[in-house]
């Protein structure tokens, strides 16, 4: 699965980003049509303004005070497009990403621990989610605990997961519990089924690009914090180009997504909370650095799994990702970092984000003629001959994070 751009397609990209989204849905047949060749066996979600395209998905919802569902699209007026001569059916899907702190939050309420201040949110959430829960997954969680030793606690986690997935409404509201059997499964059988799935090989091969998202995530929020601890840089536009200058020369790859989140950081006039937990003198930063990393990794991650199941034949061609998080603070990041289309491409296998025009607007500001350099195309043939690929690209980073990490640990003793 390829993640760097050709010429050509970052030439799509950047039409669709100047489109204007979300925009009158002829606007972006004619874009698309422009682009046919390009976008061969490509499937496009896009936001739109007509009314009749109005799609019936589980959209925004909050749960109590401290539940948040989330669609990635800015809006659920959805163009789903393709190119006329593909056989795939316009069917679409709404797949739902369980935060670890929901998956964990199954396992506790199961176990009947309390959940404190999270308790109603919780609630409300499960009786939303089980009449469409067939679309709920725990895919961050496997993710995350992929290489956790304690398996007996993976195990209770994920069998709660598996109830709540088996518990018929009419069941959680005269009992206030999960059911643990099916007709046809019980929680057990799935939560050792899901075990057994974790130590495949398939699964091993997608737990190391999913852990390649959670080191580049790593890296740039680190990067990001000794570029304002060191004061190297104390405007956003010298933050900015401090930031794509480092990617550019250690990494040879300028990740969309972490650049647009680098931003909000950097902006301090936003205030996003999700970043005011980097603090200077916090003993643990480090442990929080790592949590900020698993919440942007999992983004890309789903997208990664939407992508290759968009080409499956018996799936929904058109998945429109949600998000179930306990996290309030990434809440707020998310929110301010929805898509306002997404273009699952086939050939080569990628996916292409088309960020809120809000957002874009405001990053192309700091976009001067020194930050414009890494976007020319010479510097963008450069990264290509440079970027390492599998194992040796995981090896990059994770040396590349051990330095990082090290450096900030020297830079709080300095100020200690």
């Amino acid at each position: 699965m390829q993640t760097k751009f050709s010429a050509t397609n970052q030439a799509v990209l950047e039409d669709f980003l100047n489109l204007g989204l979300p925009c009158d849905s002829n606007a972006v047949s004619e874009l698309w049509s422009r682009h046919y060749w390009s976008l061969e066996g490509a499937r496009g979600v896009f936001a739109v303004t007509n009314q009749q395209l109005e799609k019936k998905v589980p959209g925004n919802q909050n749960f109590g005070r401290s539940g948040f569902l989330r669609c990635w699209l800015s809006n659920t007026r959805l163009l789903l497009i393709q190119n006329a001569n593909q056989p795939r059916e316009f069917r679409y899907s709404s797949p739902i990403f369980c935060d670890t702190n929901f998956v964990s939050f199954c396992e506790a309420f199961d176990a009947e621990r309390s959940l404190g201040d999270h308790k109603e949110g919780f609630e409300e959430a499960i009786r939303f989610l089980i009449p469409i829960s067939s679309a709920a997954s725990a895919f961050p969680y496997l993710i995350e605990n992929a290489e956790n030793p304690n398996k007996d606690r993976v195990r209770a986690t994920l069998r709660s997961f598996a109830a709540f997935k088996l518990t018929s409404l009419e069941s959680f509201n005269s009992t206030n519990k999960f059911s643990h059997q099916s007709e046809s499964y019980s929680s057990d059988q799935i939560a050792d089924g899901c075990l057994t799935a974790m130590e495949d090989e398939s699964f091993k091969v997608i737990h190391q690009r999913m852990k390649q998202h959670f080191l580049m995530a790593r890296i740039v929020l680190l990067k990001c914090a000794l570029i304002v601890f060191k004061r190297q840089a104390l405007t956003l536009e010298k933050r900015f180009f401090a930031l794509l200058e480092f990617l550019h020369e250690e990494i040879g790859r300028l990740p969309q997504f972490e650049s647009l989140a680098a931003y909000r950081f950097f902006d301090m006039d936003v205030g996003t909370s999700f970043f005011q937990r980097i603090q200077r003198n916090s003993r643990s930063l480090d442990r929080t650095l790592t949590a900020m990393s698993w919440d942007l990794a999992h983004w890309r991650s789903a997208l990664d799994m939407l992508l290759m199941g968009s080409n499956r034949k018996e799936e929904p061609a058109f998945p429109l990702p949600h998000f179930l998080s306990f996290d309030q603070p990434f809440v707020e990041l998310i929110d301010g970092m929805l898509l306002d289309g997404i273009v699952y491409k086939t050939n080569p296998v990628q996916y292409m984000q088309i960020p809120n025009g809000s957002l874009i607007q405001a990053v192309s500001e700091l976009y001067s003629d020194a930050c414009n350099k890494f976007y020319q195309t010479e510097s963008c043939e450069n990264r290509a001959v440079r970027a390492c690929v599998g194992n040796q690209f995981t090896d990059q980073l994770v040396s590349l994070e051990s330095a990082l990490a090290l450096e900030l640990v020297s830079e709080q003793s300095r100020n200690t």
